[in-house]
This record gives structure tokens, sequence and C-alpha cells, in this order.
């Protein structure tokens, strides 16, 4: 493994635990604020990054067909 290589996985592994300790924030401030509504937390989600245009056009499509709450998590780590 190259230098630049394991600098780039050492920087995935960086944004991916960023990533997961925002959500795990955001399901907790929305379980404290009982948003329970399904397509309420989506439609946050989407506020919360509308400002990423790669976001904004993909992760609607990822979850599209999510059903539960705790899919939704789910499919938002992948």
């Amino acid at each position: 493994m190259t230098y630049h290589n394991l600098l780039r996985k050492i920087n995935n592994i960086d944004i991916i635990k960023i990533y997961s300790k925002f959500l795990a924030n955001f399901r907790l401030r929305c379980l404290k604020a009982i948003i329970t509504n399904l397509q309420e937390i989506k439609n946050r989600l989407l506020e919360t990054y509308s400002s990423n245009e790669f976001f904004k056009h993909e992760f609607p499509k990822k979850i599209s067909g999510v059903t539960s709450i705790n899919e939704l998590y789910s499919e938002s780590y992948m």
C-alpha cells in the first residue's frame, strides 16, 4: 500500500467516524424532540445536508424504499 493510499484510507475512516457521530446525535435529538414520523425525519436529514449537492441528489434515491426509522439509519450508514 502506498503512502497516498494509506492517507486516503485514514481520511475515509475519519469521515465515517464523523458521519456516524453526526447520525447518532441526530437520532438522539429526534428521540428527545419526539419526532417519530419517518417522512419528517427524512426531510430533516435532507435539510441538514441541503448544501451538499451529492447528498441532496443521492440520499433521496437511497432511502426511497425505507419503511422504518431503524432501516433509515442503517441505510444512512452505508
